[in-house]
């Protein structure tokens, strides 16, 4: 397994090289989220300067609130990154239901995950909690179509204590029987514990994660980086239509 940080404001800036030093191979990195009480989206504070340093193959997330419009959330979501390099899935971040019934939650989460799509090119991933998961939104029949980040905190320290998040038999998910990317660790800074700071964590707080491979792919063998390049190309071909049509649409030209 692959060992990787998430970051988001809470952890202030971040010293990637330290990161990176201690063991981290790829990052997942908070892009925004939606005011629960105004409905405004909003860029992750520290999402500019942690798009512009991390040097590590990384995803953006978007912490999703299922009660507000998913379209305007995954629209904003994309505009953030598209023009992003990133080499890990768009992530849907599903932590809350805000009392809303399954058949409403799965239809939110899916509109989202169809706008990102669209709007990306590239298939999103899941992060949720089995205790979540299970009861908010139950096991509808395409998540499984969904790369999932699961979070199940076991330990604290640089490896999980499992080889999987539910490999002792407890709290598997409903719609999923493999998993992809595993947050074990949710690390606060404590009297004598210094494993924040060691991966470079202004705040000293950091979540460590482990990708369920070997290695890390290589860049040509990469279904995402393969769809990047199909849309860059479709992109360009579109673009140079465009000029066509309008040299054709001048007078004299």
């Amino acid at each position: 397994m692959i060992l990787g940080v998430d970051v988001s404001l809470w952890q202030g800036t971040m010293n990637w090289q330290k990161a990176e030093a201690a063991g981290a191979r790829f990052a997942f990195i908070r892009a925004g989220s939606i005011n629960n009480t105004s409905g405004n989206c909003y860029a992750d504070f520290q999402f500019a300067n942690n798009a512009a340093n991390c040097h590590l193959e990384r995803g953006f997330y978007w912490y999703f609130r299922v009660n507000h419009n998913p379209l305007k959330q995954a629209d904003f979501f994309a505009g953030l990154i598209e023009s992003v390099p990133f080499e890990l899935p768009p992530v849907c971040d599903f932590e809350e239901s805000a009392g809303l019934t399954q058949a409403k939650v799965q239809s939110n989460i899916k509109a989202f995950l169809d706008r990102v799509q669209s709007r990306l090119g590239a298939t999103p991933a899941i992060y949720t909690r089995t205790s979540i998961w299970n009861f908010s939104a139950g096991n509808p029949s395409w998540a499984g179509d969904y790369p999932l980040w699961i979070a199940r905190y076991t330990t604290i320290g640089k490896a999980p204590n499992m080889t999987g998040p539910w490999d002792d038999g407890k709290f598997k998910p409903s719609s999923w029987d493999t998993w992809e990317w595993w947050q074990f660790s949710a690390d606060k800074p404590a009297p004598g514990n210094q494993l924040g700071k060691e991966f470079g964590s202004e705040g000293g707080s950091i979540d460590l994660n482990v990708w369920n491979r070997a290695e890390l792919p290589p860049d040509d063998d990469s279904d995402l980086a393969q769809q990047l390049f199909e849309r860059a190309l479709t992109a360009q071909r579109e673009a140079l239509e465009a000029t066509e049509a309008l040299r054709g649409a001048l007078p004299g030209v």
